[in-house]
């Protein structure tokens, strides 16, 4: 008999129990997306958060603020979920990535300069529009009186300083670190139900943590290498906003307001603070006047806040002595030249210097690749498919079952054939033989469809669905065949929590086990596992 990788047990082509060409089809597809998976070069990843501003007091007004966050929070994936699906050509795939108390982290992936523009407009129209509904209590209003009485809305409408402030940053995100400039991603277990969490780390991650401290309500602070591809991109496409109009100078959207040291980035040197400021956006959202005069940049602050953000009054102390309306002693700020306070003369300088060339040519290909990137769910979970394989004496018609802990929260003491969890990453045949190495002490090899030439698979016996918690989530299962390697009196459960005996069992003692004290199906499995034993192992093999 023809052996595959290996394995003895096998099935001959033609022979009974012929998978549907369907069943096929679908786990060929299923192959050919992991192998894509595997190969799918570096990508250009957008992060973005928005902060609520002055959550603490919004706390001292009502004993409802958890409700009120809760629902802030939630409009505001609203609008970036419904905004960034607008992007063109075909939209971004944006995914809430962490919620950390009052502050919501994004990221998606994107695939060109433009996109990037695109999305940056996204984030500041986001944080304009939902201001405004804080500014004129109109968030509160639309919260109506089963969530928030009236006679509180209008404490929390005349005393309002609720407010969000955003950042955004860019990071090449890769599986593994192959080059200096790449970020990882990847997932650890949240819980023994294998909910996994996504996790990215990375210098430009910490530079991005790092730099959204110097932002404030209603403003958009980005980094700098974000801020370069929008340069880039106004270089190549004369476009920097998504269709709104006249296209601003990008001296009048990228504002440098002044530079700090961020810790653990570039060696702690001085790191410019841009903020993004589109007029157009801004004039629109807040239905300023005609001329749109109070949309401008430095029109846009309120009458205080050079008192309450020293970002601010140093920028517009600093403005004033380069415009020579005051003298250098007057302003307790940094200085350097004026030419390091506009970004098309200030990034080339700092780029130069920091040595960071390099680096931005292997982003800006990254976001210049022919062919495009299928798309990385990042935040998604990976597909789950629980493996139950019928471990058999190929010397005799026999199979191992084994017991359930009583105390086991799904199918407590009954009896089963063992079950393996594969992720999608992971190999059936490598984590299914571990699996059952681990628990039972015994070394399977799984019977494997041969007409499947170029990569034969476990054979499969049958489908299988569970309702594996409270919240009636849908497991989806596969049943396998294999047979028992090391002399079969040989097995023998390993201490662990969840079984609490292992047995062999012919065909005529299966009736020793009643339905009620086995899974579904255990009777029908092992039937068609016995009526087909000879075609899984022919002459005992």
């Amino acid at each position: 008999m023809k052996q595959v990788g290996g394995e003895k047990n096998t099935v001959k082509t033609g022979e009974k129990f012929s998978p549907s060409e369907s069943f096929l089809k679908n786990l060929e597809e299923a192959q050919e997306k992991k192998r894509e998976e595997q190969e799918r070069p570096p990508v250009v990843n957008l992060f973005f958060s928005f902060d609520i501003v002055n959550s603490t007091q919004c706390k001292t007004l009502t004993s409802r603020w958890p409700t009120i966050i809760k629902e802030l929070l939630e409009k505001i994936r609203a609008k970036v979920v419904e905004e960034m699906s607008a992007v063109q050509p075909n939209g971004l795939d944006c995914i809430l990535w962490r919620v950390i108390g009052d502050e919501l982290v994004f990221v998606t992936s994107v695939y060109t300069e433009q996109q990037i523009v695109d999305a940056v407009a996204v984030i500041f129209t986001v944080t304009q529009e939902v201001s405004r509904l804080l500014k004129t209590g109109q968030f509160y209003e639309d919260l109506g009186n089963q969530l928030i009485p009236n006679e509180e809305r209008i404490i929390l409408r005349g005393n309002n300083r609720l407010s969000i402030k955003a950042a955004a940053w860019i990071a090449a995100i890769n599986e593994k670190i192959e080059s200096p400039y790449d970020s990882i991603c990847f997932c650890y277990d949240a819980t023994s139900a294998r909910r996994d969490i996504q996790e990215f780390l990375g210098a430009d991650i910490d530079t991005g943590f790092r730099l959204k401290q110097y932002t404030q309500d209603r403003r958009l602070v980005v980094s700098l290498e974000l801020a370069y591809f929008m340069i880039e991109a106004r270089k190549q496409n004369g476009a920097l906003a998504r269709n709104l109009g006249k296209i601003p100078e990008i001296n009048d959207v990228l504002h440098i307001l002044d530079y700090v040291r961020l810790k653990g980035v570039w060696n702690e040197s001085l790191y410019p603070v841009i903020w993004y400021h589109n007029e157009q956006i801004y004039s629109k959202v807040w239905g300023l006047d005609k001329e749109g005069t109070l949309a401008e940049f430095n029109k846009s602050f309120r009458y205080d806040e050079t008192e309450n953000n020293p970002i601010v009054k140093n920028y517009f102390c600093r403005k004033a002595y380069l415009e020579g309306k005051q003298t250098e002693n007057a302003c307790d700020c940094t200085m350097l030249h004026k030419s390091l306070y506009t970004v098309n003369t200030a990034l080339p300088k700092i780029i130069h210097d920091r040595n960071l060339n390099d680096k931005l040519t292997y982003i800006g290909n990254l976001l210049k690749n022919e062919t495009p990137v299928p798309r990385r769910r990042w935040g998604s979970h990976p597909v789950e498919l629980h493996c139950a394989v019928v471990c058999c004496d190929a010397g005799r018609p026999r199979a191992m079952v084994v017991q359930r802990h009583s105390k086991d929260d799904r199918v407590p003491g009954l009896w089963e054939f063992g079950c393996a969890k594969i992720i999608s990453e992971e190999e059936t045949t490598k984590i299914a033989t571990k699996y059952y190495e681990e628990k039972f002490n015994i070394k399977i090899s799984l019977v494997k469809d041969t007409r499947r030439e170029k990569q034969p698979q476990p054979y499969p016996l049958a489908l299988y669905e569970i309702t594996h918690d409270s919240d009636n989530n849908i497991k989806k299962g596969v049943i396998l065949v294999a047979k028992i390697e090391n002399p079969p009196e040989e097995f023998s459960l390993i201490a662990n929590d969840r079984y609490v005996k292992a047995r062999w069992i012919t065909e005529s003692e299966m009736n020793e086990i009643l339905p009620e004290q086995a899974v579904d199906d255990f009777h029908v499995t092992l039937k068609t596992v016995f009526k087909n034993y000879h075609y899984f192992f022919p002459k005992g093999e």
